[in-house]
Protein backbone atom coordinates (compact mmCIF):
# COMPACT_ATOMS: atom_id res chain seq x y z
CA UNK A 1 0.00 0.00 0.00
CA UNK A 2 1.73 3.16 -1.18
CA UNK A 3 0.78 6.24 0.82
CA UNK A 4 -2.34 6.68 2.87
CA UNK A 5 -5.46 4.73 1.88
CA UNK A 6 -8.71 6.52 2.71
CA UNK A 7 -11.16 5.76 -0.04
CA UNK A 8 -12.36 2.57 1.65
CA UNK A 9 -12.71 4.01 5.15
CA UNK A 10 -9.44 2.84 6.66
CA UNK A 11 -6.09 4.58 6.62
CA UNK A 12 -2.55 3.35 6.84
CA UNK A 13 1.02 3.39 5.62
CA UNK A 14 3.24 0.27 5.48
CA UNK A 15 4.50 -0.36 9.00
CA UNK A 16 1.65 1.64 10.57
CA UNK A 17 -1.83 0.81 11.72
CA UNK A 18 -4.94 1.28 9.62
CA UNK A 19 -8.38 1.57 11.16
CA UNK A 20 -11.85 1.70 9.71
CA UNK A 21 -14.40 3.44 11.90
CA UNK A 22 -18.13 2.92 12.29
CA UNK A 23 -18.93 6.53 11.37
CA UNK A 24 -18.22 5.74 7.70
CA UNK A 25 -20.93 3.05 7.56
CA UNK A 26 -24.63 2.66 8.05
CA UNK A 27 -25.88 1.02 11.23
CA UNK A 28 -26.84 -2.19 9.43
CA UNK A 29 -25.91 -3.86 6.18
CA UNK A 30 -27.37 -6.76 4.22
CA UNK A 31 -25.47 -10.06 4.07
CA UNK A 32 -22.80 -10.37 1.36
CA UNK A 33 -23.88 -11.33 -2.13
CA UNK A 34 -23.40 -15.10 -2.38
CA UNK A 35 -22.92 -15.04 -6.15
CA UNK A 36 -20.16 -12.45 -5.93
CA UNK A 37 -18.32 -13.73 -2.87
CA UNK A 38 -19.14 -17.43 -2.91
CA UNK A 39 -20.48 -17.10 0.66
CA UNK A 40 -23.98 -18.34 1.47
CA UNK A 41 -25.02 -17.62 5.05
CA UNK A 42 -27.62 -19.71 6.91
CA UNK A 43 -30.84 -17.83 7.63
CA UNK A 44 -30.14 -17.29 11.35
CA UNK A 45 -26.59 -16.08 10.63
CA UNK A 46 -27.90 -13.77 7.90
CA UNK A 47 -30.35 -12.23 10.40
CA UNK A 48 -27.57 -11.75 12.92
CA UNK A 49 -25.46 -10.21 10.13
CA UNK A 50 -28.10 -7.57 9.50
CA UNK A 51 -28.88 -6.88 13.17
CA UNK A 52 -25.35 -6.94 14.56
CA UNK A 53 -22.10 -5.30 13.65
CA UNK A 54 -18.96 -6.84 12.25
CA UNK A 55 -15.62 -5.99 13.78
CA UNK A 56 -12.14 -7.20 12.86
CA UNK A 57 -8.55 -7.02 14.05
CA UNK A 58 -6.05 -7.71 11.26
CA UNK A 59 -2.33 -8.15 11.97
CA UNK A 60 0.43 -8.69 9.41
CA UNK A 61 4.18 -8.62 10.10
CA UNK A 62 6.77 -8.97 7.37
CA UNK A 63 9.60 -6.91 8.88
CA UNK A 64 11.02 -8.49 12.03
CA UNK A 65 13.43 -5.75 13.06
CA UNK A 66 14.79 -7.53 16.13
CA UNK A 67 16.00 -10.47 14.02
CA UNK A 68 18.28 -8.43 11.76
CA UNK A 69 21.49 -8.74 13.75
CA UNK A 70 22.52 -12.25 14.73
CA UNK A 71 25.69 -14.27 14.87
CA UNK A 72 25.66 -15.42 11.23
CA UNK A 73 24.49 -12.03 9.97
CA UNK A 74 26.39 -9.29 11.74
CA UNK A 75 25.57 -6.47 9.35
CA UNK A 76 21.88 -7.34 9.22
CA UNK A 77 21.58 -7.01 5.47
CA UNK A 78 20.52 -10.61 4.79
CA UNK A 79 17.15 -10.60 6.54
CA UNK A 80 16.44 -14.30 6.15
CA UNK A 81 13.70 -14.24 8.79
CA UNK A 82 11.74 -11.47 7.15
CA UNK A 83 8.67 -12.23 5.09
CA UNK A 84 7.54 -10.63 1.85
CA UNK A 85 3.77 -10.79 1.81
CA UNK A 86 2.52 -10.97 5.42
CA UNK A 87 1.73 -7.26 5.74
CA UNK A 88 0.27 -7.27 2.21
CA UNK A 89 -1.96 -10.21 3.16
CA UNK A 90 -3.24 -8.20 6.12
CA UNK A 91 -4.00 -5.17 3.96
CA UNK A 92 -5.74 -7.34 1.35
CA UNK A 93 -7.91 -9.03 3.98
CA UNK A 94 -8.81 -5.66 5.50
CA UNK A 95 -9.86 -4.39 2.08
CA UNK A 96 -11.92 -7.53 1.44
CA UNK A 97 -13.77 -7.19 4.74
CA UNK A 98 -14.70 -3.59 4.09
CA UNK A 99 -15.48 -3.66 0.36
CA UNK A 100 -17.12 -7.08 -0.01
CA UNK A 101 -18.33 -8.00 3.47
CA UNK A 102 -19.33 -4.56 4.81
CA UNK A 103 -17.51 -4.73 8.14
CA UNK A 104 -18.25 -1.85 10.49
CA UNK A 105 -14.82 -1.71 12.13
CA UNK A 106 -11.54 -2.99 10.73
CA UNK A 107 -8.29 -2.34 12.59
CA UNK A 108 -5.18 -3.33 10.65
CA UNK A 109 -1.77 -3.43 12.36
CA UNK A 110 1.36 -4.02 10.27
CA UNK A 111 5.09 -4.38 10.93
CA UNK A 112 6.51 -2.03 13.59
CA UNK A 113 3.04 -1.02 14.81
CA UNK A 114 2.05 -4.62 15.42
CA UNK A 115 3.81 -4.82 18.78
CA UNK A 116 2.62 -6.48 21.99
CA UNK A 117 0.87 -3.39 23.34
CA UNK A 118 -0.92 -2.58 20.09
CA UNK A 119 -2.16 -6.13 19.57
CA UNK A 120 -3.26 -6.47 23.20
CA UNK A 121 -5.09 -3.14 23.03
CA UNK A 122 -6.69 -4.11 19.71
CA UNK A 123 -8.00 -7.37 21.16
CA UNK A 124 -9.23 -5.60 24.28
CA UNK A 125 -11.10 -2.99 22.24
CA UNK A 126 -12.53 -5.66 20.00
CA UNK A 127 -14.06 -7.47 22.98
CA UNK A 128 -15.13 -4.42 24.96
CA UNK A 129 -16.95 -2.84 22.00
CA UNK A 130 -18.70 -6.01 20.87
CA UNK A 131 -22.45 -6.38 21.35
CA UNK A 132 -24.41 -9.64 21.77
CA UNK A 133 -25.12 -10.00 18.04
CA UNK A 134 -21.80 -8.72 16.75
CA UNK A 135 -19.42 -10.87 14.70
CA UNK A 136 -15.69 -10.74 15.52
CA UNK A 137 -12.92 -11.65 13.10
CA UNK A 138 -9.24 -11.93 14.00
CA UNK A 139 -6.54 -12.48 11.40
CA UNK A 140 -2.79 -12.97 11.94
CA UNK A 141 -0.14 -13.21 9.21
CA UNK A 142 3.52 -13.66 10.16
CA UNK A 143 5.77 -15.99 12.13
CA UNK A 144 4.40 -18.28 14.82
CA UNK A 145 5.31 -21.39 16.77
CA UNK A 146 3.54 -24.37 18.39
CA UNK A 147 3.53 -25.28 22.07
CA UNK A 148 1.76 -28.53 22.73
CA UNK A 149 -1.72 -28.22 21.28
CA UNK A 150 -1.55 -24.44 21.24
CA UNK A 151 -0.17 -22.17 18.53
CA UNK A 152 1.31 -18.75 19.23
CA UNK A 153 1.71 -15.73 17.00
CA UNK A 154 5.02 -13.87 17.17
CA UNK A 155 4.68 -10.13 17.28
CA UNK A 156 7.32 -7.80 15.92
CA UNK A 157 9.54 -7.67 19.02
CA UNK A 158 8.70 -10.99 20.67
CA UNK A 159 12.25 -12.26 21.19
CA UNK A 160 13.53 -8.80 22.01
CA UNK A 161 11.00 -8.51 24.83
CA UNK A 162 11.35 -12.13 26.02
CA UNK A 163 14.82 -13.40 24.98
CA UNK A 164 14.82 -15.99 27.80
CA UNK A 165 11.09 -16.41 28.23
CA UNK A 166 9.03 -19.57 28.42
CA UNK A 167 8.52 -19.75 24.64
CA UNK A 168 11.90 -18.38 23.52
CA UNK A 169 13.32 -21.81 22.63
CA UNK A 170 10.24 -22.78 20.61
CA UNK A 171 10.26 -19.41 18.89
CA UNK A 172 13.92 -19.72 17.91
CA UNK A 173 13.36 -23.27 16.67
CA UNK A 174 10.44 -22.10 14.60
CA UNK A 175 12.49 -19.24 13.19
CA UNK A 176 15.32 -21.62 12.32
CA UNK A 177 12.84 -23.70 10.36
CA UNK A 178 11.51 -20.56 8.70
CA UNK A 179 15.04 -19.52 7.79
CA UNK A 180 15.73 -22.89 6.19
CA UNK A 181 12.40 -22.77 4.41
CA UNK A 182 13.27 -19.30 3.12
CA UNK A 183 16.61 -20.56 1.86
CA UNK A 184 14.99 -23.57 0.20
CA UNK A 185 12.42 -21.32 -1.42
CA UNK A 186 15.12 -18.92 -2.61
CA UNK A 187 17.08 -21.82 -4.08
CA UNK A 188 14.00 -23.09 -5.91
CA UNK A 189 13.26 -19.61 -7.24
CA UNK A 190 16.87 -19.22 -8.36
CA UNK A 191 16.75 -22.60 -10.10
CA UNK A 192 13.55 -21.65 -11.92
CA UNK A 193 15.01 -18.30 -12.98
CA UNK A 194 18.21 -19.98 -14.15
CA UNK A 195 16.31 -22.58 -16.16
CA UNK A 196 14.22 -19.88 -17.84
CA UNK A 197 17.33 -17.86 -18.68
CA UNK A 198 19.04 -20.96 -20.06
CA UNK A 199 16.10 -21.81 -22.32
CA UNK A 200 15.96 -18.20 -23.45
CA UNK A 201 19.68 -18.25 -24.32
CA UNK A 202 19.27 -21.55 -26.14
CA UNK A 203 16.45 -20.20 -28.28
CA UNK A 204 18.29 -16.96 -29.00
CA UNK A 205 21.40 -18.86 -30.07
CA UNK A 206 19.37 -21.09 -32.37
CA UNK A 207 17.57 -18.11 -33.92
CA UNK A 208 20.70 -15.97 -34.28
CA UNK A 209 21.27 -14.26 -37.61
CA UNK A 210 24.89 -15.42 -37.76
CA UNK A 211 27.39 -17.36 -35.60
CA UNK A 212 28.67 -14.17 -33.95
CA UNK A 213 25.18 -13.40 -32.67
CA UNK A 214 24.86 -16.98 -31.37
CA UNK A 215 27.75 -16.32 -28.96
CA UNK A 216 26.09 -13.34 -27.23
CA UNK A 217 23.23 -15.17 -25.43
CA UNK A 218 25.65 -17.55 -23.72
CA UNK A 219 27.94 -14.68 -22.70
CA UNK A 220 24.96 -12.90 -21.16
CA UNK A 221 23.74 -16.03 -19.37
CA UNK A 222 27.13 -16.69 -17.76
CA UNK A 223 27.41 -13.10 -16.59
CA UNK A 224 24.09 -13.51 -14.77
CA UNK A 225 24.65 -17.09 -13.51
CA UNK A 226 28.43 -17.57 -13.38
CA UNK A 227 28.23 -20.30 -10.72
CA UNK A 228 24.77 -21.69 -11.43
CA UNK A 229 23.93 -25.36 -11.82
CA UNK A 230 23.58 -24.89 -15.56
CA UNK A 231 26.80 -22.88 -15.89
CA UNK A 232 28.85 -25.92 -17.09
CA UNK A 233 26.32 -26.59 -19.86
CA UNK A 234 26.31 -22.91 -20.78
CA UNK A 235 30.11 -22.82 -20.90
CA UNK A 236 30.11 -25.85 -23.20
CA UNK A 237 27.54 -24.18 -25.45
CA UNK A 238 29.57 -20.97 -25.42
CA UNK A 239 32.73 -22.81 -26.44
CA UNK A 240 30.89 -24.52 -29.31
CA UNK A 241 29.35 -21.23 -30.42
CA UNK A 242 32.73 -19.51 -30.42
CA UNK A 243 34.28 -22.34 -32.42
CA UNK A 244 31.40 -22.18 -34.90
CA UNK A 245 31.93 -18.43 -35.22
CA UNK A 246 35.67 -18.92 -35.79
CA UNK A 247 35.02 -21.56 -38.49
CA UNK A 248 32.43 -19.33 -40.13
CA UNK A 249 34.77 -16.35 -40.24
CA UNK A 250 37.51 -18.54 -41.72
CA UNK A 251 35.25 -19.93 -44.44
CA UNK A 252 33.85 -16.51 -45.33
CA UNK A 253 37.35 -15.02 -45.44
CA UNK A 254 38.69 -17.76 -47.70
CA UNK A 255 35.79 -17.43 -50.14
CA UNK A 256 36.03 -13.61 -50.22
CA UNK A 257 39.80 -13.66 -50.90
CA UNK A 258 39.33 -16.18 -53.70
CA UNK A 259 36.69 -13.94 -55.31
CA UNK A 260 38.95 -10.89 -54.89
CA UNK A 261 41.91 -12.55 -56.64
CA UNK A 262 39.72 -13.85 -59.46
CA UNK A 263 38.26 -10.38 -60.01
CA UNK A 264 41.72 -8.81 -59.93
CA UNK A 265 42.99 -11.23 -62.57
CA UNK A 266 39.94 -10.39 -64.69
CA UNK A 267 40.77 -6.66 -64.33
CA UNK A 268 37.50 -6.11 -62.47
CA UNK A 269 39.16 -4.04 -59.79
CA UNK A 270 35.96 -2.67 -58.27
CA UNK A 271 34.57 -6.16 -57.64
CA UNK A 272 37.95 -7.21 -56.29
CA UNK A 273 37.94 -4.29 -53.85
CA UNK A 274 34.44 -5.18 -52.63
CA UNK A 275 35.48 -8.79 -52.05
CA UNK A 276 38.55 -7.65 -50.09
CA UNK A 277 36.31 -5.51 -47.89
CA UNK A 278 34.23 -8.62 -47.11
CA UNK A 279 37.40 -10.55 -46.25
CA UNK A 280 38.53 -7.79 -43.88
CA UNK A 281 35.16 -7.81 -42.09
CA UNK A 282 35.85 -11.41 -41.14
CA UNK A 283 39.57 -10.92 -40.44
CA UNK A 284 40.12 -7.19 -39.85
CA UNK A 285 43.93 -7.36 -39.45
CA UNK A 286 44.72 -9.98 -42.05
CA UNK A 287 48.02 -9.10 -43.76
CA UNK A 288 47.19 -10.68 -47.14
CA UNK A 289 43.86 -8.87 -47.39
CA UNK A 290 45.38 -5.55 -46.35
CA UNK A 291 48.18 -5.94 -48.91
CA UNK A 292 45.74 -6.73 -51.73
CA UNK A 293 43.57 -3.78 -50.72
CA UNK A 294 46.65 -1.52 -50.87
CA UNK A 295 47.50 -2.69 -54.40
CA UNK A 296 43.93 -2.15 -55.59
CA UNK A 297 43.63 1.45 -54.40
CA UNK A 298 45.79 3.09 -57.14
CA UNK A 299 44.07 1.00 -59.82
CA UNK A 300 40.66 2.13 -58.64
CA UNK A 301 41.86 5.73 -58.61
CA UNK A 302 42.89 5.49 -62.27
CA UNK A 303 39.56 3.88 -63.19
CA UNK A 304 37.65 6.65 -61.51
CA UNK A 305 39.52 9.50 -63.26
CA UNK A 306 37.06 11.15 -65.72
CA UNK A 307 38.06 11.24 -69.39
CA UNK A 308 38.88 14.69 -70.92
CA UNK A 309 36.81 16.35 -73.70
CA UNK A 310 37.11 14.86 -77.17
CA UNK A 311 38.83 17.28 -79.64
CA UNK A 312 38.06 16.86 -83.33
CA UNK A 313 40.79 18.15 -85.69
CA UNK A 314 39.77 18.82 -89.28
CA UNK A 315 42.11 18.03 -92.18
CA UNK A 316 43.38 21.42 -93.41
CA UNK A 317 43.57 20.13 -96.96
CA UNK A 318 39.96 19.25 -97.13
CA UNK A 319 37.76 21.58 -99.05
CA UNK A 320 34.99 23.41 -97.43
Amino acid sequence: MHGARRQHGWTGIPGQKCTRTEESLAESSPPPDGKETGIELPADVARQWEMGKRRALIVGISDYEHLRSRKENRDGRDKAYDLEFAHRDAEAVAKLLETKLAYHSVQCLTNAHADDDAITLGLSNLLSEAGPLDSLFIFFSGHGFPEGRESYFMWEEFLKNFPNGKFAAQARESLAGAQQAARDWAERQAAVAEEKAFQKALKAARDAADPDEAVKPWDAFLKEFPAGKLAPDAKDSLAKARQAATDWHGAEYTQAMAEANQAKDAKDFRKASEAVAVALRHRPNDAAALALQKRLVPTLAVESTPAGPTVEIQNPKSKI
